[in-house]
């Protein structure tokens, strides 16, 4: 492979993580700088300014404020950048406007991380793995205004939250080449126009300090008598942990609780919803937590949640579970059922009379909470470091050519 110089563009980057794709995107950098390939990065997040140079590799990190501020931020500093570049890796979509508007992206070539269908669907709630393709402008409008919100005023903001999701989608085709980190987003942005021959398909990083935590013996150690449920993620509507809670209320045993990991705009709605549904005492909601705290929780529960109402692109913290020989359970959405196939248990999204089927399933029967937590183990291989550095490394040799 030739010395290759790369720009990732992201909006998700420590030490201001947001969420799976940051962890990502922070994973792949470190992997590619130790490849002796120089990766700047350029991150609008967070809420102070600094930069860093190690080993000829600059991280800088610029205020975010909203979408379009994303856009315009990104797009200001671009314009600053004096660097030349082979590769332009655009981590988070939106950006790639930015890339077009500065008009860096002419004297290289651009590719684009496609690992969420939200920043383009406008109501991911109503989203299925077929209802959107052919998706147009019109599409985009009538489902924004479609989509509920917990804000009494939320209506005010939606034509600015239309032009977000408008402005990305108009630069959607420009780029070079696009990597999907799923099938099911290779076959969602094919099915709104992308070519197939531009499409690849590299998944996510698995971090490999989390298996090195996860042990069999020390989850004795933290084993209590009641059982836990584990949902980590952010706490958006489009998640699904409403279903969880909901699933839980019906569940009526008192052997059982459920820890929530995370924050997100709907931790009130969330919370109010335990009140309402008298479950409070079984649900205790942890916040932000550090990487060891979030080992802790991994380790100290019996099964593991993924409940999306979207078209998921992902689940990092489903390998995560797995490599902590979790049992998972997942809505029948997206990518999920695809990544633990029959080594897993799967309900119909936003249904939870049949979560609470699936998880007393579970509950009532160690043999097979054994027995998915040994058999997924094999999943987590394609999800090894090194097999996906060297696909996107050979991919990176073949879009610059």
């Amino acid at each position: 492979m030739m010395h290759k110089s790369i720009l990732i563009i992201t909006s998700d980057y420590p030490p201001f993580l947001f969420g799976g794709g940051g962890v990502d995107g922070f994973l792949t950098v470190q992997k590619l700088r130790e490849q002796g390939i120089r990766t700047d990065v350029l991150a609008a997040t967070g809420h102070s300014l600094y930069d860093s140079t190690i080993g000829g590799s600059t991280t800088h990190i610029v205020r975010l404020p909203t979408e379009f501020g994303l856009i315009l931020s990104t797009a200001h500093h671009l314009k600053m950048i004096k660097n030349n570049y082979d590769i332009i890796y655009v981590l988070n979509p939106v950006q790639l406007a930015a890339v077009k508007l500065s008009g860096l992206g002419h004297e290289c070539k651009i590719i684009v991380l496609l690992n969420s269908a939200t920043w383009y669907c406008t109501n991911p709630t109503m989203d299925t793995s077929t209802s959107c393709f052919g998706c147009t402008s019109f599409h985009q409008l009538r489902c924004l205004f479609r989509r509920k919100s917990t804000n009494p005023l939320g209506f005010l903001y939606k034509p600015i939250n239309y032009l977000e999701h408008l402005v990305p989608s108009i630069f959607m085709r420009s780029a070079n080449h696009y990597i999907a980190i799923s099938e099911t987003m290779k076959e969602f942005f094919i099915g709104l126009g992308l070519p197939s021959s531009r499409v690849t398909v590299i998944p996510s990083i698995l971090d490999e300090g989390i298996r090195a935590s996860a042990s069999p013996i020390k989850r004795c150690e933290y084993k209590s008598e009641v059982y836990q449920l584990l949902y980590v993620g952010r706490l958006v509507d489009y998640k699904g942990v409403q279903t969880i809670i909901e699933a839980l209320s019906l569940l009526r045993r008192g052997d059982t609780r459920l820890c929530i990991v995370g924050t997100g705009p709907h931790e009130g709605p969330l919370r109010e919803l335990c009140k309402k549904l008298e479950i409070s005492d079984k649900v205790s909601f942890t916040g932000q937590v550090n990487r060891e705290e979030l080992n802790y929780y991994y380790i100290s529960s019996d099964i593991f949640i993924h409940p999306g109402l979207c078209n998921e692109a992902f689940g990092r913290s489903i390998i995560e579970a797995i490599s902590f020989s979790l049992p998972v359970i997942v809505s029948n959405r997206g990518e999920p059922p695809r990544m633990v196939g029959e080594n897993g248990l799967i309900f119909e999204a936003g249904n939870p009379y049949d979560l609470k089927e699936k998880i007393e399933v579970l509950l009532d029967n160690k043999d097979l909470r054994d027995e998915l937590s040994t058999g997924s183990a094999s999943l987590l291989s394609r999800f090894n470091s090194e097999t996906v550095i060297s696909n996107l490394v050979g991919l990176l040799d073949k879009v610059s050519e």
